[in-house]
């Protein structure tokens, strides 16, 4: 099937470090968001700054099942369209 070819391919080294550099890249730029308060805001982030973490979350969302976090990937896509919709903040 797709899905085990899939998982297979991310025993691969080479794709596992890839994986490591995005998932760093994604929690580091969520990390970032918080800290600069844009999640916490009632009100959709500024557009250029969604539409960037929403880039990260999307390609994170998408890959984490393959490398077994299935749960990261629904926390991620959870937060994309929050992010989508702006729902992300505390109102």
């Amino acid at each position: 099937t797709p899905a085990a070819r899939a998982t297979q391919l991310a025993r691969s080294p080479q794709l596992m470090a890839r994986w490591l550099a995005r998932r760093t890249d994604a929690v580091a730029a969520v990390a970032t968001a918080l800290g600069a308060g844009w999640l916490a805001q009632p009100a959709p982030l500024p557009h250029s700054e969604a539409e960037a973490l929403g880039r990260v979350l999307h390609r994170l969302a998408g890959t984490a099942g393959m490398f077994g976090e299935p749960a990261l990937g629904a926390a991620a896509a959870m937060l994309e369209r929050g992010l989508a919709t702006g729902t992300t903040g505390g109102d």
